[in-house]
């Protein structure tokens, strides 16, 4: 993945494009990094799949079990109100 991508994926989910992000592993399927720090990590999983309708779908299912009480980890929406960027 290119720093200038992940920066505008940053930058779509309120994240500063400078906050410290750590590659933890990528796969044909994503690329998975650990943002921010000790106090506030987040993992931000980046989807290579097509369409956006897959990330869309796996974003609902998880949004589904949240609400009905299944301790998921949830999305955050990107400044779009989307899940994904």
């Amino acid at each position: 993945m290119d720093k200038e991508t992940l920066e505008k994926i940053l930058v779509s989910f309120r994240l500063e494009a400078s906050i410290l992000v750590s590659p933890l592993r990528e796969s044909a399927d994503n690329a998975v990094f650990v943002v921010g720090h000790e106090k506030n990590k987040r993992i931000l999983r980046i989807s290579k799949r097509l369409p956006v309708e897959d990330v869309s779908f796996e974003c609902e299912a998880v949004n589904y079990l949240a609400r009905n009480g299944v301790p998921v980890p949830l999305f955050l929406p990107a400044s779009s109100g989307e899940c994904y960027a």
